[in-house]
């Protein structure tokens, strides 16, 4: 069994509502690490200490 913070090696295949109409989408095991970097530079090219709290929410959700 995976760890926190381990990269998991199972593919998961399920459909799950969080809140509302929201669904949790997961990528398949070969493109987790690519999908981290993706979402990871996307993250560090934003400046947080110029935005307010409000502002960062639609930035988490994307």
């Amino acid at each position: 069994m995976g760890r926190a913070g381990q990269i998991r090696t199972i593919d998961i295949y399920k459909e799950e509502v969080v809140m509302g109409d929201v669904f949790l989408k997961y990528v398949k095991v070969p493109l987790i690490q690519i999908q981290i970097e993706t979402i990871m530079d996307e993250l560090n090219q934003v400046e947080w200490s110029e935005i307010s709290e409000e502002d960062m929410i639609p930035t988490y959700e994307e």
